[in-house]
């Protein structure tokens, strides 16, 4: 399978997401933002944040260079611990016209909507407020990631790869060799390295999994412990 949204989808899905993150974190207090994030342990809800703030403002002032990798993350994070959830949704508002105007000027691929999406989804488990409620921004997860993970695996020589829902209409992949069946969000966490090989394992697969295990994410290999949200 293939996943080519057009830019419009791209942006479009990350400017629903930001309201959406925005009305969940604001009025949180310094203890709930310092809340640690299942599904990016080596955060806090504030470290996040920091994160989806700091990767658009680096991308209007160039700095680009490890875009995406550890360091270039980390030191979004640490440009902002001093700062307030209120400098950094002004900051976040300030840049926001000049991103979606890139998306949908097809300058910025859709993993800038994956990374949006992907921590909305890790922001609402730390807080407790259940899957993204825009089946829309799952969809786009699960098929953007799918269509890697059907790749992988067939480069690997393993037999075709299908994925489907057990919540809705959704299957993606290639029929005719194993499948798996999950809630669609479980899938968009697999996907993304949020769940661990002993929760995927747990999903209904028609063959074994254990092939698969290493490939589904891009991020590396899944969790040794199970994430909680």
């Amino acid at each position: 399978m293939t996943f080519v949204p057009a830019p419009d989808e791209i942006a479009d899905r990350y400017a629903e997401a930001r309201p959406r993150i925005v009305a969940m974190l604001e009025g949180l207090s310094a203890d709930e933002l310092a809340t640690p994030v299942p599904g990016t342990p080596k955060w806090t809800v504030h470290n996040l944040l920091s994160h989806l703030v700091g990767g658009p403002v680096d991308f209007s002032e160039g700095r680009l260079e490890g875009a995406g990798g550890e360091e270039w993350t980390q030191r979004q994070v640490e440009a902002r611990r001093g700062a307030s959830l209120q400098q950094l949704l002004d900051e976040w508002d300030g840049v926001a016209p000049l991103v979606d105007s890139a998306i949908r000027g097809g300058m910025v691929p859709a993993p800038v909507t994956f990374d949006i999406l992907t921590h909305e989804a890790d922001l609402r488990g730390a807080l407790g407020h259940g899957p993204t409620p825009d089946p829309l921004a799952i969809r786009f997860i699960a098929d953007g990631f799918t269509a890697r993970a059907t790749a992988v695996a067939e480069k690997a020589g393993l037999p075709s790869l299908e994925l489907c829902a057990t919540d809705s209409t959704w299957r993606a992949g290639t029929p005719g060799g194993v499948r798996a069946s999950a809630p669609e969000h479980e899938w968009t966490r697999a996907l993304t390295g949020r769940r661990s090989n002993r929760q995927v394992e747990s999903y209904d697969w028609t063959g074994d999994p254990s092939p698969y295990l290493d490939l589904l994410s891009p991020f590396g290999p899944l969790r040794e412990s199970d994430v909680v949200e």
